[in-house]
């Protein structure tokens, strides 16, 4: 978690201010597509293995963080340590709980203030504001009332998905706002993985498309199956993308999962075999002629030759074409 380091107080003895400490870059910045860097499938499963560290720690501390995004991890890295391939590591910290909500009633019940809040008050989100509300939220928990996020929209499920850019309504049904931090991480863990961003030709500012995708499952699948290499890769989605909150795994079971041995090797052999630089190496051995394998060479399909086609009584080819 991001580390607070002072309170700063005015004369008066009011808060005045928080010193925190200052990191490096954010996850987006780390993994940005455009940039030089690009992260090895040891850095990803590291960065992945530690988002869902953070999910487990907050959740199993009663917090659903409810903002998650690439802009609200930070990444430092971590002078002389790397990783079994030799890629340097780095830490990631979460921040910006200013959305974070309780999840357990003891700590909705301490944390509770009998005071209406006046109409010029912050009012994005929906919290209990008399004693008869506070039991009736508490018998729901972890359930809570919400409204619709218009933020970071391409991380959200279509519980919490707005209908429209001023939709801000109340909604009609209850939202399992840890459930809602697991749709968000696996659209995360989409982009640490595969360097692009989901469900392709989609704008974060496109509500109609993203409502359309995330509407059920089978778009869901449907939408994995043709944008995401690898088997144990869409399985490691689809453990967070459900449409329905009760049916996405917790982050303690994705950790269980991917910390098993034969997952952990499978999921870092699918990216390296589809990473980005073994596609670009692909096309620049093609580009510049670089010979293949034997084994590769068994795989590519057949040129058409003069010879073969007299043989076949068929008419000559042009010298340098390929069919």
């Amino acid at each position: 978690m991001a580390q607070m380091k002072e309170v700063l107080f005015n004369d008066n003895g009011d808060v005045a201010g928080l010193s925190m400490e200052r990191y490096q870059i954010t996850l987006k910045q780390y993994t940005h597509v455009h940039s030089h860097h690009r992260l090895t499938a040891y850095q990803k499963y590291d960065v992945i293995h530690q988002m869902l560290i953070c999910m487990k720690t907050i959740h199993e501390a009663g917090l659903a963080h409810r903002d998650l995004s690439e802009v609200n991890i930070m990444v430092n890295t971590i002078e002389g340590q790397h990783l079994e391939d030799g890629s340097e590591k780095v830490c990631l910290y979460l921040i910006d709980f200013g959305k974070a909500v309780f999840c357990e009633a003891d700590d909705v019940r301490e944390w509770f203030v009998d005071v209406p809040r006046a109409e010029w008050e912050y009012d994005g989100d929906v919290v209990p504001e008399t004693k008869e509300e506070l039991d009736t939220w508490c018998e729901s928990l972890p359930w809570v009332k919400g409204k619709p996020d218009h933020g970071y929209r391409m991380y959200r499920s279509i519980q919490t998905l707005p209908k429209t850019r001023s939709d801000n309504q109340v909604l009609p049904w209850l939202i399992h706002p840890q459930a809602e931090d697991m749709y968000s991480i696996g659209v995360m863990i989409w982009k640490v993985f595969t360097d692009t961003e989901p469900w392709r030709g989609i704008l974060d500012t496109d509500l109609q498309g993203l409502r359309y995708v995330a509407e059920d499952d089978y778009r869901i699948q449907r939408a994995l199956e043709g944008e995401v290499h690898g088997e144990l890769s869409r399985q490691l989605l689809l453990r967070c993308l459900k449409t329905r909150p009760q049916d996405r795994d917790t982050a303690k079971d994705i950790l269980d999962w991917i910390s098993q041995e034969s997952v952990q090797t499978g999921l870092i052999g699918e990216w390296k075999m589809y990473s980005s630089d073994t596609r670009g190496s692909r096309r620049a051995k093609n580009f510049y002629g670089f010979e293949d394998t034997e084994e590769e060479e068994k795989k590519k399909p057949k040129r058409r030759t003069n010879a073969g086609n007299k043989a076949r009584g068929r008419p000559k080819v042009p010298k340098d074409t390929v069919i």
